[in-house]
């Protein structure tokens, strides 16, 4: 909060897409105290996202440079590392061990598990927010395996923990979101490289590939293996039968989330700030549950109304589009690779991520840092010539 104040007044935030997010959060925030729910404390609840969380992630792509984008990536890497055998045991654990627990020591719901096991959470507090670090650290793996560059950062002792911790946390994910998200990143990934003209890249992609298919295969060979893959494999089973098979789980979990307009109910000023997030559940229905719908667009689109919903809608993948142009000058011109590996990982969670839940709004906000910082051409973060001066 302090340094987006600060970067206001400094005149750090000079993005019209941050300048817009706070405009119409404020205008928002109007029409719920008018027109919403009218509950001031969940009113400013949502407000904080647009008036502090978004305009925070071109703070620090204006603050940071190519070093700390080094020390964060090295330290993202080294927590990644020592979270794996904590997945591995919450995983092997049943759901009612402590291991299991959350935040105030609850224990999960057998419920929750499939095929007896629980989804990881690692250091976090529930298993969705594991379902969107997991994917950002793929990107980063991607992209220390194609760039010579970042490779220099991490020793081969520590990339092959790194490299046997993303294939773990794939296969014991319990998350189809995990695994849909990581192969539309290798594919994405692969295409865009090509398209970038990185050929002498082509022989790496096929062997992330080839190692894929033969590590899966190992796996249902054996035993134990069929029993690692046994609860994703349930996840993805149960999810075809109830939601109509390969190609209705497309439509649901691809194309579903980006019909920003499907939302229950929806009126042309909104249902009011803050109102699908868990604290405005809880406060007003005494339990969890979607208010506005699962997926953030229609979460977005319900709280500010057809009108500010939609804008911000826009005003998302306008500037997604714009990054990706900017990732693939990065990657044709100077041979920079992370911001490909970032892109669509970022994509997917700045797009349609869940705003509305504080961990996952954290993730969401680190991604777009990254890919920003990734994408600066000077290593001194006050230099002039910054690429984000009118992004």
């Amino acid at each position: 909060i302090w340094l987006v104040i600060v970067g206001f007044y400094k005149g750090w935030i000079k993005s019209p897409v941050a300048i817009a997010f706070m405009v119409i959060g404020v205008v928002s925030f109007i029409t719920t105290m008018i027109f919403g729910h009218q509950n001031l404390f969940i009113a400013l609840y949502g407000l904080r996202i647009w008036l502090f969380h978004m305009p925070f992630i071109f703070v620090m792509a204006y603050i940071l440079d190519k070093r700390d984008l080094k020390r964060i990536l090295q330290f993202l890497v080294f927590v990644f590392i020592l979270a794996t055998p904590l997945f591995l045991m919450q995983f092997f654990s049943p759901p009612n061990t402590i291991w299991n627990a959350t935040v105030g020591g609850e224990i999960s719901d057998a419920e929750m598990a499939a095929n007896g096991a629980v989804r990881p959470s690692g250091f976090f507090a529930n298993g969705v927010s594991s379902a969107y670090f997991n994917p950002l650290m793929f990107s980063i793996l991607l992209a220390v395996y194609f760039s010579s560059y970042y490779r220099k950062f991490i020793n081969p002792s520590v990339f092959l923990l790194f490299l046997v911790g993303i294939a773990v946390t794939l296969v014991t994910s319990v998350s189809r979101g995990t695994v849909i998200q990581s192969i539309i990143t290798l594919v994405v990934v692969s295409v865009w490289l090509q398209v970038a003209g990185a050929k002498n890249n082509l022989w790496k992609i096929l062997g992330v590939i080839l190692i894929l298919v033969v590590f899966i295969n190992l796996f249902q060979s054996t035993e134990y293996g069929a029993r690692l893959l046994a609860p994703i494999t349930y996840r993805f089973e149960s999810a075809a039968e109830s939601e109509g098979g390969t190609k209705g789980i497309f439509i649901s979990r691809v194309i579903g989330p980006y019909l920003w307009y499907k939302t229950p109910d929806l009126s042309l000023f909104g249902k009011g700030l803050g109102l699908s997030s868990n604290f405005a559940a809880q406060t007003l229905t005494g339990g969890y549950n979607f208010i506005l719908g699962e997926w953030s667009s229609q979460q977005i689109t319900g709280e500010m109304g057809l009108i500010l919903g939609t804008i911000i809608f826009f005003l998302k993948i306008g500037l997604l589009v714009y990054l990706i142009k900017r990732s693939y000058i990065a990657a044709r011109y100077r041979k920079e690779y992370l911001p490909i590996a970032l892109w669509p990982f970022v994509f997917t969670s700045f797009a349609n991520g869940h705003y509305n839940l504080t961990s996952t709004l954290g993730f969401i906000v680190l991604g777009m840092i990254l890919l920003l910082l990734s994408l600066k051409t000077n290593r001194n973060a006050y230099s002039k010539n910054r690429v984000f001066r009118h992004s």
